[in-house]
């Protein structure tokens, strides 16, 4: 009874059959570490996984991304926060944007002074909180239609109240205004308060138009 030699793989050559380096380093791996199989099969096909964000392998967003060629919206109380950086100022008008402080809080808060209308704004630490309200504004008189108040709580709240405020006639007026240029002084009277009875200091600086 004959024998048949059995054949050996000869050393410094491999027993697999003659593949390019990335096949054959992917049928090794998935004969040791079949995880490690599906990795290199990922790289070798040339295909990439996304997350669903922007720049996630193809030429398309992703969900939920923004495309750059677009730009987010501003809502109109961020927009009180945004003027441009050259905006037209002009001095002894009530009308326009001014800016001020919460007296305990130190918030900044904006307000936009137009002819049928208030949009008031405030920047806190969980971001920027406003209402609007109806009203009459002339060059004698701000007049707040209705009142209004932000689900907001604490020292991020705010609250309007109707109201009437005059030009002041004198320094020592109780309850008006005062216009000097690009200065806006309330004079014993307060145009929003938060829950906390924070309210803002008397002095408003216009911004813009």
């Amino acid at each position: 009874m004959s024998t048949r030699p059995i054949r050996r793989a000869s050393r410094g050559r491999s027993a697999l059959p003659d593949l390019d380096g990335c096949a054959k380093g992917l049928a090794v791996s998935r004969l040791a570490f079949p995880l490690l199989g599906c990795v290199l099969l990922t790289a070798c096909s040339g295909t990439s996984v996304g997350t669903g964000e922007a720049g996630g392998g193809s030429g398309s967003p992703g969900a939920g991304s923004v495309d750059p060629g677009t730009t987010p919206p501003v809502g109109k109380f961020d927009a009180l926060f945004t003027l441009p950086g050259k905006a037209a100022i002009t001095p002894d008008s009530v009308t326009g944007v001014w800016v001020g402080w919460m007296t305990k809080s130190q918030q900044e808060v904006r307000v936009r002074i137009a002819a049928d209308g208030l949009v008031l704004a405030m920047q806190c630490r969980t971001g920027t909180v406003g209402i609007d309200v109806a009203a009459h504004v002339s060059s004698t008189t701000i007049r707040a239609l209705e009142g209004r108040s932000t689900s907001s709580s604490g020292y991020c709240s705010m609250t309007v109240s109707p109201f009437q405020l005059n030009q002041c006639a004198g320094p020592d007026s109780f309850r008006c205004f005062k216009l000097s240029g690009t200065t806006l002084t309330f004079q014993s009277a307060q145009i929003v308060n938060s829950l906390d009875l924070d309210y803002p200091e008397p002095t408003f600086t216009k911004l813009s138009d």
